[in-house]
C-alpha cells in the first residue's frame, strides 16, 4: 500500500512539473493570427513576437499548406485544430476549438506538448480540464459582434477563482488590459488585431 501511494505521489508530481515547464513557455500576451496573416511574408517582420497561435480559418488548405513550409525552428507556434490535418512536430502545440475541444475524447497530441482550448461555459469549461488541458482562453469579457453573452471581468474572476490552470481573457481585449486580467486571476490577455504590430497586418 505504501509503494503504491509513493508511485501515485511520484506521478502526480511529474504531472505538476511537467506542465509547469509547459506553461513556462506561454507568454502573458498570445497573439492569434488574423486570416491575412502569411508566414512567407511576414516572417522578418515579427520582430519580438516569437510566439503565437496559427489560425486562418477561412483560407484554403492548400495555401495554408504552403505557407507552413516557411515555419521557423526558432518560433513557438500553436497550431489552431482547424488546421490540426496539417499538425506535426514542429509545433510546440495545438489550440482547441470549442467544438473540436467538445468533440475529442483524449489528448490529441503527445504529452510534452502543450494543449489549449477555447472555452464560453461551464460544460466546456469541464471538459478542458477532464482533458487535461494545460490552459483555457475564456471569452467574450467585453463587447464583440458575436451572439456570445459578455461575461465582463468579474466572470472571468469568478472562472479564474475556480480552476488552477493559466486563464486568458479574450474577446474586445487587447495588451491593454493584461494588468486587469491578472488583476481578476487570470493569466494573460489573447486576441488577433489588437495583438500585431502595423508591420505584419
Amino acid at each position: 500500500m505504501k509503494l503504491i501511494l509513493q508511485i501515485s505521489l511520484k506521478i502526480t508530481f511529474l504531472l505538476i512539473v511537467n506542465t509547469e515547464v509547459k506553461t513556462e513557455q506561454i507568454p502573458e500576451i498570445y497573439p492569434i493570427t488574423h486570416s491575412e496573416f502569411c508566414l512567407e511574408k511576414n516572417l522578418k517582420n515579427l520582430n519580438e513576437i516569437n510566439f503565437f497561435q496559427y489560425r486562418r480559418k477561412n483560407t484554403e488548405e492548400r495555401i495554408i499548406k504552403h505557407d507552413l513550409s516557411f515555419l521557423d525552428k526558432n518560433l513557438k507556434v500553436i497550431l489552431n485544430s482547424h488546421h490540426r490535418d496539417l499538425y506535426h512536430d514542429d509545433f510546440i502545440g495545438m489550440h482547441l476549438t470549442s467544438s473540436d475541444l467538445m468533440a475529442t475524447s483524449e489528448n490529441p497530441i503527445s504529452k510534452n506538448k502543450i494543449l489549449g482550448a477555447s472555452c464560453h461555459n461551464t460544460d466546456e469549461i469541464k471538459k478542458a480540464l477532464i482533458l487535461g488541458v494545460d490552459y483555457i482562453f475564456i471569452s467574450p469579457i467585453k463587447e464583440n459582434l458575436k451572439a456570445n453573452k459578455v461575461l465582463g471581468w468579474k466572470g472571468f474572476q469568478n472562472i479564474c477563482q475556480q480552476i488552477d490552470i493559466p486563464v486568458f481573457a479574450l474577446g474586445g481585449v487587447g495588451p491593454e488590459d493584461l494588468e486587469e486580467s491578472k488583476n481578476n486571476g487570470g493569466y494573460g490577455v489573447s486576441g488577433i488585431r489588437k495583438f500585431w504590430s502595423i508591420s505584419v497586418l
